[in-house]
C-alpha cells in the first residue's frame, strides 16, 4: 500500500512540475507561474463554462481573467499575443480581445486544470492517449459577443509572447504591394492570420507546423475544384478524412460565405508568389 501511495504522490508532483512552466513573455523580460500562483490567484474563480473542445458539456472549471494576467504589460494597439501550446499549436491574438472589461464584449479566461479532479479526455478519434485540455487552456465566456474563431481557444497552452508591433514577423505570407486595404486579398490575408496560420505554414513561413504548407510545393487552388475547395474550408470531413485531422471541430457554422470567399482570393493570389528563399 506504501507502494502504490508514493507512487500515486510522484505522479501527483509530475503533474505539478508538468503544469509549473506557463509563461508570459515581452521584449522587457518574463512572468513564470506556476501551478500553485495560479490556482490561488486573487483573482481566481470556479466558473460553469460550455467548452470548444468539449461540445455539448458545460465543465466546471477553475479560471483567472487573463487581463489580471496581462495588465503589468506595455501593451499598445498595433501589439500582438503570441501563443504557444504543447503540442506546436501556434497563433496570434489581438490583446484587446484578451484585456477587455466591455460587459457587451466576450470574456478572456485562463482556466486551470485540477490534476485531482482532471478534465475529461479531448474527444476526438485519435486520442489514444486520452489527453485533456489542461494543463491551461484559453476559455471565453459567451464567444459570439465578440466572434471568437476556434482557433482562438487553444489548449494545452504553455505561454503567451507579446510581439511588438503590427508587422507580421512572415515576410513570404504578405501579398504584393500596391493592394487596397479593402480589396478581397487584403481581406484574405487577415483571415489567413485569424483562421489558418495556427497550423499551417505558407511559402514555409508561420509560427506552426502542425498542418501542410499551403503554398508549397502546390497551392490547394492548384488541386481543389472551386466548389470542393469551399466546401473542404468551411467542413473538412463533408469532402475527406484522416486519422490525424485537426480541422475536425471546425464547426459548419463558424465561417461566414463571405470570410470563404476572401480568403479563397488570397490563396489564389500567393499562388503565383512561390517563395522559396
Amino acid at each position: 500500500m506504501k507502494r502504490i501511495c508514493f507512487l500515486c504522490l510522484l505522479i501527483s508532483m509530475s503533474w505539478v512540475a508538468q503544469a509549473a512552466d506557463f509563461s508570459i513573455q515581452s521584449e522587457g523580460g518574463g512572468q513564470g507561474y506556476s501551478y500553485q500562483d495560479l490556482w490561488q490567484h486573487p483573482k481566481a474563480e470556479t466558473v460553469s463554462l460550455p467548452l470548444l473542445n468539449y461540445p455539448g458539456q458545460e465543465l466546471s472549471v477553475r479560471v483567472v481573467p487573463a487581463r489580471e494576467l496581462l495588465k503589468s504589460l506595455a501593451i499598445k494597439d498595433q501589439d500582438r499575443l503570441k501563443f504557444h501550446c504543447l503540442d506546436g499549436y501556434s497563433g496570434f491574438l489581438d490583446p484587446k480581445l484578451l484585456l477587455s472589461q466591455d460587459p457587451s464584449r466576450s470574456e478572456a479566461y485562463l482556466a486551470i486544470e485540477d490534476p485531482d479532479n482532471p478534465w475529461p479526455p479531448l474527444p476526438k478519434k485519435n486520442n489514444k492517449d486520452k489527453v485533456t485540455a489542461g494543463p491551461y487552456y484559453l476559455v471565453w465566456k459567451e464567444p459570439k459577443k465578440s466572434n471568437i474563431p476556434p482557433e482562438f481557444w487553444p489548449y494545452q497552452l504553455k505561454g503567451l509572447e507579446l510581439i511588438k508591433g503590427s508587422a507580421l514577423p512572415f515576410a513570404k505570407l504578405n501579398p504584393a504591394h500596391g493592394l487596397e486595404a479593402g480589396s478581397p486579398i487584403m481581406q484574405g490575408f487577415q483571415v489567413y492570420q485569424k483562421r489558418c496560420m495556427q497550423c499551417h505554414t505558407l511559402n514555409g513561413e508561420g509560427p506552426s507546423t502542425m498542418g501542410p504548407d499551403l503554398n508549397l510545393p502546390m497551392n490547394p487552388t492548384e488541386y481543389f475544384k472551386p466548389a470542393a475547395l469551399r466546401k473542404f474550408i468551411k467542413n473538412p470531413a463533408s469532402v475527406r478524412e484522416w486519422s490525424d485531422m485537426k480541422m475536425r471541430w471546425v464547426a459548419e457554422n463558424t465561417w461566414s460565405d463571405q470570410d470563404i470567399e476572401v480568403l479563397v482570393a488570397y490563396l489564389e493570389h500567393m499562388a503565383s508568389r512561390k517563395l522559396t528563399n
